[in-house]
């Protein structure tokens, strides 16, 4: 199974699925930062998540408490300004989109891809 965000990997693993996370195998493009997903499991390399870091997408904040998880997403993406900035989870990429900021995700990574 090929998943793109980290719950679902996490959800995967838990249950003995055979899994695999999209950006192992259609890494953003290099280059700037990049945003991780504040809740692990991180790629085999990456480094454990800044705290400030958080786009508000995770679990349980945006499941239990909405309009907290959207005022830290509008705040991550006013920090990151106009520069353009690669996710490694897709709900990440989404919320900070959602909010306005230039996000390469994995999934669109994989779609702009010259196959």
């Amino acid at each position: 199974m090929v998943v793109a965000d980290h719950g679902c990997l996490r959800a995967a693993q838990a249950a003995g699925v055979p899994v695999v996370h999209l950006a192992t195998l259609a890494p953003p493009p290099e280059g700037g930062p990049v945003f991780h997903a504040c809740q692990g499991p991180r790629l085999e390399g990456q480094p454990t998540a800044d705290p400030l870091a958080c786009c508000g997408a995770a679990a349980p904040l945006s499941v239990r408490h909405p309009e907290i998880a959207a005022e830290v997403a509008e705040a991550a993406a006013a920090r990151l300004g106009s520069e353009t900035v690669r996710t490694a989870d897709a709900r990440c990429g989404a919320a900070l989109r959602a909010c306005g900021a230039h996000i390469i995700d994995p999934v669109s990574a994989l779609l702009a891809a010259d196959l």
